[in-house]
């Protein structure tokens, strides 16, 4: 057939094709023009390329509704896909701010457990505690700076590590295992729903 035919007849079942089928997508997409004037496009696009002698005698309406639909469920598919994969973004980042916020807040309750801790004791076993393990100074720098014997720094130091870990196992314990159980919770209703 010559190129000019072909195009002729070809132009000729688009006008007597494009209203239907420009309805047909419209009707199926929800109304979304933009997206209909695309697969339209893409409609006639595939016509052309697979119908090699096209004839103004044939009802072409039943295939290009096929295409069309064929076309508009591979744009859905895709759309799925983009928020599939922006849903796992989001969630990711939403995953990495709250695993920072409650980095931040378990630092700050920590720090604040700590302070609360560190009152309790008396005086000067705190203050050798806190120069030993906040200024880094030595058992022996921390005796010549307050005037004690080195035996003494290490006794306070060891009274100190003492009240620490039995005040911090009462503190924390109650929150490791509210943790645990929010946790088991969390779990079971993300794998139920």
């Amino acid at each position: 057939m010559i190129p000019g035919v072909h195009n002729t007849a070809f132009k000729k079942i688009y006008e007597s094709t494009h209203s239907k089928v420009y309805h047909f997508i419209l009707k199926l997409s929800w109304n979304n023009k933009e997206l209909t004037y695309d697969i339209v496009q893409d409609c006639y696009i595939k016509l052309w390329n697979t119908v090699e002698l096209p004839d103004e005698d044939v009802n072409y309406l039943p295939l290009l509704y096929t295409i069309s639909k064929n076309l508009l469920i591979n744009a859905h598919r895709k759309m799925l896909a983009e928020q599939r994969k922006e849903m796992e973004w989001q969630r990711t980042l939403s995953n990495e701010e709250d695993d920072s916020i409650n980095m931040y807040l378990r630092h700050k309750q920590s720090n604040e457990v700590m302070e609360e801790m560190l009152a309790q004791m008396p005086e000067r076993r705190r203050k050798i505690y806190l120069l030993c393990k906040e200024e880094g100074l030595s058992h022996k720098e921390i005796a010549s700076l307050l005037n004690i014997s080195r035996d003494t720094v290490e006794q306070q130091i060891n009274l100190s590590l003492k009240h620490l870990r039995k005040e911090y196992s009462k503190k924390i314990l109650p929150f490791i295992l509210l943790a645990a159980f929010v946790q088991m919770i969390l779990d079971f209703l993300s794998a139920r729903y």
